[in-house]
Order: structure tokens, then C-alpha cells, then sequence
């Protein structure tokens, strides 16, 4: 039961704070990203590269072989789109194309973050911690990292 006070009181109490550094980090943020649209097997693909590039496409079928199934074809495929879309851009190699990501990691995450919170939460991010609290029963180490990271978001705003 005390849990679950501290969850609502964690709530009510830091929703302002969460909406306020949310809005002022998210206009200082957005006017900078370039918004790049991915799929699900096109971020499978970014997050590869983001790890370690560059990657031929023979080194991104034997990474991907497992999890996805996927055919030296379809990460041919992918990587087509990928490269019209400005995620990914390859250089030619002695033997084979060396790909790398065009985007940067943290502006791409960004930049989805922010696309699925107008989507879910008409842009509240204040709703959707109000929505993980209310779902997940936070433990108390959970708590305590959105604590941490409100505590960093409020001396941001000062």
C-alpha cells in the first residue's frame, strides 16, 4: 500500500516539473532533428550499426540471421530504403560496401520518443508516467531513478 502512495504522490508531485522540462527540452531539441521515419527491422538494422559500423551486408545478414530470419536479399532491400530515407550511407569498399548510419543514435531515439508521444499521449509525457505508475507497480529502485532523473530536469530548469 505504501508503494502505491509513493507512485501517486511521485505523480501529482513531479507531473508539472516532467511537463515543464519536457516542453522547453523537446523545442530545443526538435528544431535540430532531422525526423526520419523507421520500421521495426529498419531500427533492428540501425541498432547494428549504431554498435559497431560499418557493417557489409553479408556481416549484417549474419547478425540479423538469427533474431529475424532475414535473407542477404531483404537487408539489401532494406538498407535501398534506408539509404533514400538518410538513415544509412555506405562507402565503397575493396570488396564489398561498408555501410554506417547517416543519423545519429540519440537525435533518431529522440526524435520516435517524442513521435510516439504525440501518437499514444497527445504529447503528455506527464500521462505517460502517470500511465506506467498506474500499470506497472514500479519497484522501488524504479522509483527511485525517476526521482534521480526529475531531480536532473528541475536544476535544468532553474
Amino acid at each position: 500500500m505504501m508503494l502505491i502512495k509513493e507512485q501517486l504522490w511521485l505523480t501529482i508531485v513531479y507531473q508539472d516539473v516532467i511537463v515543464r522540462y519536457t516542453v522547453v527540452y523537446l523545442a530545443r531539441r526538435i528544431k535540430k532533428l532531422k525526423r526520419i521515419n523507421l520500421s521495426d527491422g529498419e531500427w533492428n538494422i540501425m541498432n547494428v550499426l549504431w554498435e559497431d559500423a560499418p557493417k557489409t551486408i553479408t556481416q549484417l545478414t549474419s547478425a540479423l540471421k538469427e533474431s529475424t530470419g532475414w535473407s542477404k536479399h531483404t537487408i539489401i532491400t532494406m538498407l535501398g530504403r534506408m539509404e533514400s530515407k538518410g538513415a544509412v550511407r555506405y562507402e565503397e569498399g575493396i570488396r564489398a560496401k561498408q555501410y554506417y548510419p547517416a543519423v545519429d543514435q540519440t537525435e533518431t531515439v529522440m526524435g520516435e520518443t517524442e513521435s510516439f508521444l504525440d501518437k499514444v499521449y497527445s504529447g503528455s509525457l506527464g500521462l505517460l508516467v502517470n500511465t506506467m505508475v498506474e500499470k506497472n507497480n514500479l519497484s522501488k529502485q524504479e522509483i527511485d531513478e525517476l526521482y534521480g532523473i526529475l531531480k536532473r530536469a528541475e536544476e535544468e530548469i532553474k
